[in-house]
């Protein structure tokens, strides 16, 4: 992997290798801002990825990917810990299939046109198309809420706040109030004060791409401070019970653990959130699902930039103290080892095929690299890979001894009002 310095700042990492017939070009601008304004985000991503002031229409647009033999390109927006991401990903074949040995440079002008040449720059933006992406992302938000796990999800990641409750912050009356100079202003934000890194993978010539990042990218230097990992520090706790018109109640809950990717023993605590939930044969599924039928589904996701770990399932509301109390039995067995080392050898095999797997994948193989170079750590996958390998009954032990229930919220079916 070659990485070079392009401005203070301003870094390009280019992953040579000839596992895809694809070039991957991801450009990923950083801030660590706090407020709530990720639809204001989304929608800056909605407007770059439309059109630009070279492509100004959805069938010119259309044309041009046609044209380079399916190219893509998308902007989106995501909070990883407390980085605020915007992601620029652009997918071309590799020309020397399709003998044409000028797809590089185009695929690295059309990504400098649409996020450097927005139409707002050289005339007014259209009021008519700024409403019709408004109205599309309404509909987005709308599909989401009707879904009741996503909305379940969101809203307690609101109620336990900080960088999860920014993410989930999706305010339909925050988007209709959203004007144009909004958007501008953010994008003129992101564009001049954020950490850059372009990221190029694919059979690819390393001059050739240094050649073109300087011609095509020229950013600005930038003096910025940035990070991407913290422990949240939440502690008081909330219990929230919410009613709707669904067919089973949904069960939230968040908790603090003291372990982020930083933390030497957090591939021991992966491991552990596997015995705890992340497997059919995990001690979650088996107790609560399998031997006493008391939810449709359960499971437990582990949020290592922020210090997080989530457990959802979807049960009837009149089961909600047994399963609360069957989940916190379960974290207790893992914090006193109460579990068969067959389970821990089945959970840890099951994530080092996964992480096996993911070496073969691009979207892997690029956070990796970008990962790494934020975060200034060595743990590539195969290094993972060699931790949980050492991972042991007495490391799970101690990687869970600080997990602590902070937010408990219940979307309640409506039909259980009475019981």
């Amino acid at each position: 992997m070659n990485t070079v310095n392009l401005k203070e700042n301003v870094n390009l990492h280019v992953y040579k290798t000839d596992k895809f017939k694809d070039v991957n070009i991801y450009i990923e601008f950083l801030d660590n801002s706090d407020k709530h304004d990720q639809v204001l985000r989304n929608l800056l991503g909605m407007m770059l990825e439309d059109s630009c002031n070279l492509y100004k229409t959805k069938e010119a647009v259309t044309n041009l990917f046609n044209k380079n033999y399916g190219g893509s390109f998308s902007v989106s927006f995501d909070v990883k810990g407390c980085a605020r991401l915007m992601e620029v990903k652009s997918s071309f074949v590799n020309g020397k299939y399709v003998e044409d040995d000028t797809l590089l440079e185009k695929q690295f002008s059309i990504i400098s046109e649409f996020i450097l040449n927005p139409i707002w720059k050289y005339k007014e933006y259209s009021t008519s198309l700024f409403n019709e992406l408004k109205d599309k992302l309404k509909q987005q938000i709308l599909v989401l809420n009707d879904r009741p796990s996503s909305y379940s999800n969101n809203k307690a990641d609101l109620l336990f706040g900080e960088y999860l409750g920014v993410k989930a912050d999706l305010n339909i009356k925050e988007l209709n109030d959203i004007t144009i100079d909004d958007v501008i202003n953010m994008y003129d934000f992101i564009i001049n004060n954020t950490r850059i890194d372009i990221l190029v993978v694919g059979d690819v010539d390393n001059d050739e791409v240094l050649k073109y990042s300087k011609k095509y990218f020229d950013f600005d230097s930038r003096d910025v401070n940035f990070k991407m990992v913290y422990k949240s520090k939440k502690d008081e706790f909330i219990d929230e019970v919410e009613n709707k018109n669904i067919n089973q109640s949904l069960l939230q809950q968040r908790y603090k653990t003291n372990k982020t990717v930083l933390d030497d023993d957090f591939p021991s605590f992966v491991i552990g959130n596997g015995i705890l939930g992340t497997l059919p044969t995990s001690l979650l599924f088996q107790e609560v699902r399998e031997k006493r039928s008391l939810c449709y589904s359960i499971s437990s996701v582990v949020y290592g930039y922020d210090g997080v770990m989530k457990i959802s399932t979807g049960i009837d509301y009149k089961n909600i103290k047994k399963v609360k109390g069957l989940i916190e039995d379960q974290i207790d067995k893992i914090k006193n080892g109460k579990f068969d080392d067959s389970l821990l050898e089945t959970t840890r095999r099951m994530y080092i095929n996964v992480y096996r797997a993911n070496s073969d994948n691009v979207k892997s193989i690029m956070w990796d690299i970008y990962r790494n170079t934020i975060l200034d750590d060595v743990m590539s996958i195969d290094k993972t890979i060699e931790e949980f390998k050492k991972v042991t009954k007495e490391s799970v032990m101690e990687s869970f001894k600080d997990v602590e229930l902070i937010t408990s919220y219940v979307l309640r079916q409506k039909v259980d009002e009475d019981e």
